[in-house]
C-alpha cells in the first residue's frame, strides 16, 4: 500500500547494522567473494534466514528473481539509525507505519534494473501489508575510470539544486563515459566510412538559452563530424517540421517556439554534454520532400551506427510533452517521486562498491517500462545506435548503454537491461559465442535465432501507418547483411533459413531428414528502387513441395484435425476467426521437427487466391501451419506460387 518517505536528512548514510546485516553478505560479498559471513549477530538485531546470492544478483541470473531474506529488527535500534540519517532504516521506519514494537521484515530481491521489496511481516493480506521499494547497483571503480565529477565533492555533486544543475551535473558525467566507451571499449569501437546524414541541427548557447539553426553536413569543415541523435515518440502531427517552404529560413535559424519540448529538451541535453550537431528526423528530413525521404530513409543504418550516442527519451509519449520535467522533478512537487542515494563500502578497502536507491513513494515502477519500447520506428533506433543515453522519468539516474555495460551518470552499473536495449555490437558478441572450430552449425543457428527475437519483439510495436512495417526495419536488413551474411533478404526472411523460417514457430525445433521443401524462385517488387528493402508493391515465392490438399468443410473452428495419407494433422490457422470462405487447403510439407525425440511433419497450409499471374498459373495465400501426428506428407511434389 503507497507510503511517502517525506523527511530528507542533511546527509543519507547506511548505518553499520544496515551494512553489515542487510547488505554486505548479500551485495557487496560479490566485490570480495572471500568475506566471511556476518550472520553471527544475535537473533533480536540480524537475519536469520540466508538465501540470496549476490553473484546471481549482480550477475542477473534470471533464476534470482524473487529470493527472498528475512530479518528481525529492534525498533529503538532502527529509530535511532533513522533519526541519523541511515536511508535503509528511514525506509524500514516508513514501511512499520509507526507501529512501536520490534519487529520482522523480508526483503524480495528483483533484477537489478527493477525495484527491489521490502515488506512489513506483520499478520495481514498480502494487499494491504506496507511495501517499500530499493535498489542496489554496483559502482563503476574510480580506479577503472576516473570520474571527476563523481569522486570529487559527491555530495555536492548529489544535492544540486535546479534542473539546469543537474542536467549539467548528468551531463558531464555521461559525456566522461561516453568518452571513456569510445577510447577503451574494443565492442563499441567508432566505424569508419558511413554515409551521414545530409542536414544536421547546429545547436549552441546554453541549456537555458540555446540556438538552433539548421546546416548542411556539405558545408560542416569539421573531421570527422560528432553528432548526436534523438529518438522519441512523436506521439502526433508535429506541427513545425522541415519542409520544402521553411527550409531557407530554417538554414538561417530556428524559433524556440517552433520547436516542440521533447525535441527541446534533446538539444539542451545535447548542449550540456558539449556536443554541437544534433539529428532529429523531424528537421533533418524534408518532410514534404518524397526524394529527400528516399535519401535519407536509405541511411537510417548509417546515420544511427555513426553517431557519437543517441538520446533515448524514456518517459515522453509525445513530440510536445518533454522529458527534462519528468527526469528532474521539483522538490515542492507532491506528485513527485524521488530516488535517494546512498553508498554501500567495500568493508576492506573502504571504497565505495555500490548504490543504494531508495523510492520516496514507493512505487513499483521498471525503469524500463517506457512508451518508447511500443513504437515501431525507435525499435531499429536503439539496435542500430552504439551508444544509447536514456532519460527516466521521476528523477531516476541517466543511464548510458553501449555494448559493454549499461551505467548511470552517478556511477551505478546495470548489471543487465532488456533485450529490447541490446545493441549489434552485443548481438555479434552472442554470435561470436557460439563459434566452433569443429562446426559452423552453432554460429548459424545464432544468427537464426537472434534474427526470430528481433522479429517477434518488433512485431509487438505499433505503427501509426501500416506501410511503415518494412521500412521501420530497413536500417537493421543493412547492417544484418553487413554483419551475418545469411543470404539474400525477402521481405522479412532470408534465404539461408526460409525454409525454417516460412513455419515462424517458437520455439523452433531441430530439423531432421531429407529436405524436400525447394525454393524455386522469390520475387520481391519495392514501391521505390533505391529502397528495396523498404515498402515492397508486390511479391511471390514459389516453391517445389510434396503437397496434398484437404477439405475444411463447414467448420468454423480455429484449429482443425483431419486424416491425410500419412494419417492425422492439426492445422493452426493464422486468422481468428477463420476466414469463412477457406473451404478447403493445400498442405505444403516443409520437413520434419524434433521435439524431445519425437519427429513430426511440419509445413504451412495455403489457399487458392482468385487472383491468376498473368501467366496463367494458379496463386496462394498462407493462411496457417500445421503439424503431422507422426512424420511428414508422402506422395509427388508440386509447384506452387504463394502471395
Amino acid at each position: 500500500m503507497g507510503i511517502t518517505l517525506d523527511t530528507t536528512p542533511p546527509s543519507l548514510v547506511l548505518c553499520d547494522w544496515c551494512r553489515t546485516t542487510v547488505f554486505d553478505d548479500h551485495f557487496l560479498a560479490v566485490i570480495d567473494p572471500s568475506k566471511k559471513d556476518t550472520a553471527g549477530l544475535s537473533t533480536d538485531e540480524g537475519p536469520f534466514e540466508t538465501t540470496i546470492n549476490p553473484v546471481a544478483y549482480f550477475g542477473n541470473r534470471d533464476a534470482f528473481d524473487g529470493s527472498t531474506r528475512n530479518f528481525r529488527q529492534k525498533i529503538e535500534l532502527l529509530l535511532r539509525n533513522a533519526s541519523q540519517g541511515c536511508i535503509f532504516c528511514m525506509l524500514l521506519e516508513n514501511v512499520r507505519g509507526g507501529q512501536r514494537t520490534d519487529f520482522t521484515f523480508s526483503i524480495t530481491v528483483d533484477t537489478p534494473w527493477k525495484w527491489s521489496r521490502v515488506t512489513d511481516d506483520a499478520d495481514g493480506d498480502e494487499d494491504t501489508k506496507r511495501i517499500g521499494y530499493f535498489r542496489v547497483y554496483k559502482t563503476v571503480s574510480p580506479t577503472k575510470l576516473a570520474f571527476s565529477e563523481l569522486t570529487s565533492s559527491k555530495s555536492a555533486w548529489r544535492n544540486a539544486s535546479s534542473r539546469t544543475q543537474r542536467l549539467a551535473r548528468d551531463a558531464r558525467a555521461l559525456r566522461v563515459l561516453i568518452d571513456d566507451c569510445t577510447a577503451n571499449h574494443p565492442n563499441c569501437k567508432p566505424r569508419e566510412g558511413l554515409d551521414l546524414p545530409s542536414m544536421l541541427l547546429h545547436v549552441s548557447g546554453t541549456s537555458i538559452s540555446p540556438t538552433v539553426r539548421l546546416v548542411k553536413v556539405s558545408d560542416i569543415d569539421v573531421v570527422p563530424i560528432r553528432y548526436v541523435c534523438l529518438s522519441y515518440c512523436w506521439g502526433e502531427t508535429q506541427p513545425k517540421v522541415t519542409t520544402t517552404s521553411r527550409l531557407d529560413s530554417y538554414l538561417v535559424g530556428i524559433d524556440m517556439a517552433e520547436i516542440p519540448e521533447t525535441i527541446l529538451d534533446g538539444i539542451r541535453v545535447a548542449i550540456s554534454m558539449g556536443y554541437q550537431y544534433l539529428w532529429v528526423d523531424a528537421f533533418c528530413i524534408v518532410q514534404d520532400s518524397g526524394p529527400d525521404k528516399v535519401t535519407e530513409l536509405g541511411k537510417m543504418a548509417s546515420i544511427y551506427s555513426g553517431a557519437v550516442c543517441t538520446i533515448y527519451v524514456m518517459s515522453a509519449k509525445t513530440a510536445t510533452e518533454g522529458f527534462l520535467r519528468q527526469a528532474y522533478p521539483d522538490g515542492n512537487e507532491n506528485q513527485s517521486i524521488h530516488t535517494w542515494h546512498a553508498d554501500l563500502y567495500d568493508g576492506t578497502s573502504q571504497a565505495p562498491a555500490a548504490v543504494l536507491e531508495v523510492r520516496s513513494d514507493f512505487s513499483h515502477e521498471d525503469i524500463f517500462d517506457s512508451p518508447i519500447f511500443e513504437r515501431g520506428w525507435t525499435f531499429q533506433e536503439a539496435l542500430l545506435s552504439p551508444r544509447v543515453v536514456m532519460f527516466f522519468p521521476h528523477g531516476q539516474r541517466p543511464a548510458l548503454r553501449c555494448s559493454t555495460h549499461t551505467i548511470q551518470s552517478d556511477g551505478g552499473l546495470v548489471t543487465a537491461h532488456p533485450k529490447s536495449l541490446v545493441s549489434f555490437g552485443e548481438l555479434e558478441q552472442a554470435v561470436e559465442r557460439e563459434k566452433s572450430p569443429w562446426s559452423d552449425y552453432g554460429c548459424q543457428a545464432a544468427k537464426a535465432e537472434e534474427w526470430v527475437t528481433i522479429v517477434k519483439q518488433y512485431s509487438l510495436r505499433s505503427l501509426t501507418y501500416e506501410a511503415d512495417k518494412m521500412p521501420a526495419i530497413m536500417g537493421i536488413v543493412s547492417e544484418w547483411e553487413t554483419r551475418f551474411e545469411q543470404g539474400t533478404y525477402w521481405a522479412g526472411l532470408w534465404s539461408t533459413t526460409l525454409a525454417k523460417d516460412l513455419i515462424w514457430k517458437v520455439p523452433r525445433e531441430y530439423f531432421e531428414g531429407k529436405d524436400s521443401f525447394e525454393v524455386v524462385s522469390c520475387e520481391v517488387i519495392p514501391v521505390h528502387e533505391d529502397l528495396p528493402h523498404g515498402a515492397i508493391k508486390s511479391a511471390q515465392l514459389t516453391v517445389k513441395c510434396i503437397a496434398e490438399l484437404v477439405d475444411l468443410g463447414d467448420s468454423d473452428f480455429e484449429n482443425v484435425s483431419c486424416t491425410v495419407s500419412s494419417g492425422s494433422v492439426s492445422i493452426d490457422f493464422d486468422d481468428s476467426p477463420k476466414p469463412r470462405d477457406v473451404r478447403e487447403v493445400w498442405l505444403l510439407y516443409i520437413n520434419d521437427e524434433e521435439p524431445y525425440n519425437n519427429s513430426h511433419g511440419i509445413g504451412i497450409a495455403v489457399a487458392e487466391v482468385d487472383q491468376t499471374d498473368v501467366d496463367g498459373p494458379k496463386l496462394y495465400k498462407r493462411v496457417g501451419r500445421f503439424v503431422c501426428g507422426g512424420y511428414g506428407l508422402e506422395g509427388p511434389r508440386r509447384t506452387f506460387t504463394i502471395i
